[in-house]
């Protein structure tokens, strides 16, 4: 079939590409973006490279070569085998030095997507890129991109935005994982009386669904046998979701490949117990099943240099598929497998979020600490007049009157005895009237705006997670204001759009457990938790995991938008396509946080409009 390749057309086709992309979250490199273009269907060979390679067990968001060798012959769509054809004559003529010409005659590349400032990148990429993508955890996050355009222009694009990046691209951003395109606003005390407020959210009814919540269902013993039954049914949690994954079915029990008495290639899933570094300085990991237990080796040499520095990024309790060759033990020594591949279970590429058909939004806050002295009441007051539609022109106005739901991850309130000479720091030193002075600034809260209130750390609920909702006894007055009281973690769906929400009592042993994470970082600690697939990941540490027959803490229903805060520092990103949110708070640095080395940002909230899937970043600061 003769295809058209009017310029208007190209655009259209380009344009719709470029959606399927941003919605399967892959990041792909424009001489391979070209090709698709130029290819006889390129509508059925996105579909199809999207399919093929979103449960390879190592496969990241990048689109790449050795990524596309990995798919069997038989599924590889021909402008992909076409592609692995030319890709050493790309190679070769990049030495030369009419390199756009001759890349011309290739690819027949009428749009100019590869220009010769970008030739020299392009070799780079092609040497380079596989060691980029497996080492990204160890890199630093970049910020998220801010757009400085009009907050409410109509001319906003985010798949233009897209493709203008392809184009004009010098290499692969391999931190796109950690990126998401937000909007920012200073919310100025700059009062707007064009015309009578009328908020969007009022004409709707509020429509949402607690999914997972473990308040009443969180029973245990604190015997032996709980915590035994906890990691049962982590395994088997953990088991069920890694068995999704493409090849990993035909993972062994540790048991059957201990009874192997020759060496052979293995495959296993199991929880890690421990990781040492051997006196050779190679890495030594212990797994375990329902069926025994089996020693990794991981060899520190020029072969293995990317894996072993995977290794580095391990943590207990987790769960990881492993690829090696196993050797059996002599003179009654267990035997061992050397690993030559490992993967964590995370998130799949594919992921596809959900996207509300109602043009609402919801604010993600956390860590108001009512009660304390350093708590900030002129930010509290600027955010009620916000969402009153007390400030900004017309369309900040607007953007506010969408808010329909507040999402609050714990520490409402500053508590009692929650750390030593605390009550130094207390503005109100009894319980029940910190949460009598939390019922009267939430009462400001607009009557048609849906409350959600989980607990944190300073909470008069037990420590260990996972959490129950405040009991009653302390918030009569929120339960007169009709706020949704739950646990913590909890599973909310607003609008069809699932919100985790996790107050992030994890996030400090995690950061002190993995190399390059740090606390001005939250949403690479974020990501950590979304790779393991549970909030918190090791058991022990400064944070208590409460033993029972269920674990709460399993990311096993994949959430549209996740949630936390704990570490006062806002963060925003995305990871495979899901929205990650670290809410700021409304408190000043206290000595405790000094002693944890945080730096807090009060006064900055993200609001995510369920509609787009867009996150804005409100600052109340003036």
């Amino acid at each position: 079939m003769e295809r058209n390749h009017s310029r208007y057309n190209q655009i259209e086709i380009r344009k719709f590409l470029i959606k399927k992309l941003l919605k399967s979250g892959i990041n792909i490199s424009p001489e391979l973006f070209t090709l698709i273009l130029e290819s006889d269907d390129p509508n059925i060979n996105i579909d199809i490279l999207i399919k093929e390679t979103s449960f390879l067990p190592s496969f990241n968001n990048h689109i790449t070569v050795d990524e596309i060798l990995k798919i069997p012959n038989n599924k590889r769509p021909n402008i992909f085998t076409n592609y692995l054809n030319q890709y050493q004559k790309f190679k070769n003529i990049i030495k030369t030095k009419n390199v756009v010409v001759e890349i011309e005659k290739i690819s027949d590349i009428s749009e100019g997507l590869i220009k010769k400032q970008e030739s020299d990148d392009i070799k780079a990429e092609s040497e380079t890129i596989r060691e980029q993508e497996d080492n990204e955890i160890n890199e630093k996050i970049s910020p998220p991109e801010i757009y400085q355009d009009d907050l409410f222009s109509e001319n906003y694009d985010v798949e233009s935005a897209y493709e203008t990046k392809i184009q004009n691209s010098s290499k692969i951003d391999n931190s796109q994982d950690s990126k998401v395109e937000i909007d920012k606003i200073k919310i100025n005390q700059i009062s707007s009386s064009i015309k009578r407020y009328c908020p969007l959210a009022k004409e709707y009814n509020a429509n949402y669904e607690i999914l997972k919540d473990p308040t009443g269902k969180m029973h245990t013993s604190g015997s032996y046998e709980d915590f035994m039954e906890l990691f049962k049914d982590r395994f088997y949690s953990f088991k069920k979701l890694m068995r999704k994954r493409e090849n990993i079915s035909a993972a062994n029990n540790i048991a059957n490949i201990l009874r192997l008495n020759q060496v052979g290639e293995v495959k296993v899933i199991g929880l890690i117990i421990s990781i040492k570094t051997t006196s050779s300085d190679n890495k030594m990991i212990q797994i375990e099943d329902l069926t025994g237990r089996i020693n990794l080796l991981v060899k520190n040499d020029s072969i293995n240099y990317e894996l072993f520095q995977k290794t580095n990024y391990l943590v207990n309790d987790i769960m990881i598929y492993v690829e090696g060759f196993y050797r059996p033990g002599e003179n009654n020594r267990p035997g061992i497998i050397f690993v030559r591949n490992l993967t964590e279970i995370d998130i799949p590429v594919s992921f596809n979020p959900a996207y509300s058909d109602t043009p609402l939004s919801i604010a993600l806050i956390s860590d108001l600490h009512i009660g304390s002295k350093k708590f900030i009441p002129k930010l509290w007051k600027r955010f009620i007049k916000f969402l009153n539609g007390k400030f900004g022109n017309q369309k900040t106005r607007d953007f506010a009157g969408k808010i329909k739901y507040i999402m609050i991850a714990g520490d409402l309130i500053d508590g009692i005895g929650i750390y030593p000479n605390q009550k130094e720091n207390l503005e109100i030193s009894d319980i029940y009237k910190q949460y009598e002075k939390a019922a009267e600034l939430l009462r400001e809260i607009p009557s048609y705006i849906k409350i959600f209130y989980s607990p944190g750390s300073h909470e008069p609920v037990h420590k260990a997670l996972p959490q129950p909702a405040v009991p009653k006894k302390y918030i009569d007055g929120l339960f007169d204001l009709g706020v949704i009281c739950v646990g913590d973690p909890v599973l909310i769906q607003t609008e069809g759009v699932k919100t985790l929400s996790f107050h992030g009592d994890s996030l400090i042993d995690l950061n002190m457990s993995i190399p390059g994470l740090s606390h001005e970082q939250p949403t690479k600690s974020m990501k950590e938790i979304l790779r393991f697939r549970h909030l918190a990941p090791s058991y022990g540490g400064k944070n208590l995991i409460a033993p029972m027959r269920k674990d709460w803490l399993v990311i096993d229903t994949i959430p549209d938008i996740f949630h936390t805060g704990h570490i006062h520092i806002s963060g925003f990103g995305n990871y495979r396509n899901i929205l990650l949110v670290n809410s700021g708070c409304f408190q000043n640095k206290t000595k405790y946080m000094e002693s944890f080395g945080i730096n807090p940002t009060p006064g900055r909230i993200g609001i995510v409009e369920l509609d787009k899937r867009k996150i804005t970043e409100i600052n109340l600061n003036s």
